[in-house]
């Protein structure tokens, strides 16, 4: 649990409510009692942190959103992922030309 909250730079309280709020994040339990995420329900907090931390959708309406177009809306957050490594990629290129420039 401290590793996805800290991941996504939030509360665990609200990753326990978000795994009330919404029947697609269920990770499982442990024999203690903790919560054992799968990349799956990684996937899908990207998806309503998205929805409810970026784009300011209320928790009704992303529940709803999700329902109704949960497939897509995971493969995009996959493609986000895949846009940001290339971006930090390309930002780290820039970096080493304005490196060499300067020497």
């Amino acid at each position: 649990m401290s590793e996805v909250s800290e991941i996504f730079d939030l509360n665990q309280s609200q990753i326990r409510s978000w795994e009330r709020q919404f029947s697609s994040l269920h990770p499982r339990r442990n024999r203690k009692g903790n919560r054992i995420f799968t990349p799956e329900d990684i996937e899908t907090i990207k998806v309503i942190y998205n929805l409810v931390v970026i784009k300011g959708l209320k928790i009704q309406s992303a529940a709803k959103q999700i329902k109704i177009e949960g497939g897509e809306l995971h493969r995009n957050a996959q493609v986000i992922d895949k846009l940001l490594a290339i971006k930090a990629s390309l930002l780290n290129i820039h970096a080493n030309i304005n490196e060499e420039i300067d020497k």
